[in-house]
């Protein structure tokens, strides 16, 4: 649950609340850095997002001469590493 998973990780019950310094490169922001109370840490709260990508980037790859990497041609291997439900 991308949405939900970030809820948990903002109180001190399950985090200790670490937070980075603010940082140039990213507009001087300050980040949450997850760090869970357990004996993993930082692999406690490890999560995946899935995204494709942009079909113009694999055909502009292929446009450069990479072979078989049009969106048309990676899209069938997308689509068996997707679950389906």
């Amino acid at each position: 649950m991308p949405a939900g998973y970030f809820s948990p990780m903002q109180t001190l019950q399950v985090d200790w609340g670490h937070w980075t310094v603010q940082q140039k490169h990213v507009n001087n922001r300050i980040m949450l850095v997850p760090h869970a109370k357990s004996v993993a840490g930082y692999t406690e709260v490890n999560g995946m997002v899935y995204v494709r990508g942009h079909r113009t980037d694999y055909d502009h790859w292929a446009q450069m001469g990479n072979q078989g990497w049009p969106y048309e041609d990676v899209l069938p291997y997308f689509l068996k590493a997707e679950v389906r439900a």
